[in-house]
This record gives structure tokens, sequence and C-alpha cells, in this order.
């Protein structure tokens, strides 16, 4: 992939001092139009840093409770601590398998009109991104807690401008986004019983830069960096039942309500992008 990108790049750095039969007068209006295109590239996912898991056990909507051990009830049943990821075992020391990067593809189209050297555009976008986002709790019975999401799609609507350098466009970029996440949640704890899972929407927003290359009247090739960050809503696990003296009942036989303490979820999309003008 970095191939592809320095190889897109090569070509977009190569208009600024073109000569070639492509080249046309200052006057001409090369960048205006419509376009339609695609975005290949490598994707990187991040949630909340230092990401823990948040606690209601007396199920007032405040989600400030210690979980305490059936034993002593002000020792944290989930002091042996967090980590970013899917737990590979039932045990903090185990780890936790990080979460995956993603290839990814978009589409796209837009409308560009340039003024002298100056354009400006709208484009709007589709991906289907794939990525994860995991945290997991441990605790000292032992036993493992996974929260997961996934960004199943996501859409785009962003402005652009730029500066015209020949054949070559220096841009900068910015709009809108929404996607939708898949929970679910995953645990060693075959004791007691938990219900929470679904699909959510979020809204939120994108920014980058890029430059792009004709290479001919008719098709662009470019590099692009894009940050987007998506605040989807809280997916609850609620605990209960189990054994006498579990301690997701003591305070409430309703059970406890569990929840990542992260709601934000942002990436970096690394991508060559090819365009079709008309």
């Amino acid at each position: 992939m970095k191939s592809i990108c320095r190889f897109a790049l090569a070509f977009a750095l190569s208009g600024v001092a073109t000569s070639p039969a492509l080249a046309q007068s200052n006057d001409d209006e090369v960048w205006t139009g419509p376009y339609v295109g695609l975005q290949a590239g490598a994707r990187y996912a991040s949630g909340a840093s230092n990401e823990t898991l948040v606690f209601d056990k007396d199920l007032d909507g405040q989600y400030d409770d210690m979980i305490a051990t059936a034993a002593a009830p002000t020792v944290d049943l989930f002091a042996p601590g967090y980590c970013d990821g899917r737990a590979a075992g039932d045990r903090v020391g185990a780890g936790c398998f990080k979460d995956k990067d993603k290839f990814d593809i978009a589409a796209h189209a837009g409308y560009d009109k340039q003024f002298g050297n100056f354009v400006v555009g709208l484009v709007a976008e589709y991906r289907y991104p794939g990525l994860t986002d995991s945290v997991s709790g441990f605790t000292s019975t032992p036993d493992a807690y996974v929260f997961r999401r996934k960004l199943e799609h996501e859409l785009g609507l962003r402005a652009r401008a730029g500066v015209a350098a020949g054949n070559a466009l220096f841009y900068v970029t910015g709009g809108g986004a929404w996607g939708k996440f898949k929970s679910d949640f995953i645990t060693s704890n075959d004791d007691s019983k938990f219900v929470g899972s679904g699909k959510s929407a979020a809204w939120g927003w994108k920014a980058g830069a890029g430059v792009e290359q004709k290479l001919t009247p008719y098709m662009s090739l470019g590099v692009q960096y894009l940050y987007t960050k998506l605040s989807p809503k809280d997916f609850t696990v609620r605990a209960s039942g189990g054994t006498a003296g579990n301690p997701f009942i003591t305070a409430n036989a309703a059970g406890t309500d569990i929840r990542r303490s992260g709601s934000d979820f942002s990436s970096s999309t690394f991508a060559a992008t090819l365009n079709w003008r008309f």
C-alpha cells in the first residue's frame, strides 16, 4: 500500500513544473466539472485512550459505582485492570489482541469549480470499513469482559478547497460524517446473565488534505489523508442473576448496568485516489 501512495504522490508532484501536452493556459478551468472516483488505502482505528468499564449498580443512571468482591466490600473486583482490544484469556496477564487495521476502499462523487488558481468543491462518499474497537476488563475471579463495536457503514459529505498548479491540485477538505455501528459483548463469566447488544448510528466529522494530478483531461490520480471522529451512543449491558453473593446484584436485585467509559471512535485513513472527470 505504501508503494501505491508513493506512486500517486510522484505523479501529483510532477504537475508542479509540468510541460506535457496536458498543460493548458491559466485561463482554462482545468478542474471545473463533476467527477466520480475510488479511494483505496490503509485505515487505522482508535477509541478513547486509557479506556475502562464503568458501572451503575444502583441503576440510578450514574456510572460511578465500584463493583466489590464477594469477600471484601471495599476491594475492587476489577482491580486486575483493563486493556485495549479483545481479551486473550480470562486473566489480565494474558493481555489483549489489538484491534486490526483495515484495507480501506470507498466510492465518491463530487463537483469542483475553478476560479483562477483557486478551486472549491463538494464531494460525497460511501465506505464499508469493517473497523472494530474493543476494550476488555478483568476480574480477580478470574474472568474477562469484552465490549466490542464494529463500524459497518460510513457516509461523508465534505467541502474541499485548494490551489491549482497547472495539472496538479493541492487541497484541504472537511465536513460531516455518519456511521452505523454494531455492538456486542463477550465474557468468560458463565455465572451471571448478561443482556445487551444491537446497532446504533453516530454523527461526527472528518478533515484532511490531499494532492491530485491529472493524467489525462478525464482522469486524475492522487493521495489523501483523512481523520474521522464519530461519537456512537453508549452500549449498555445488564448483568443480573447468578448465585447468592454475586457482586453484580448486591446493591440491586435487578442487576448492574455496565458500559465502556469512552464513546469516541476515531480513525486515520491514508489512501490513493483515482478520479474520472466529465
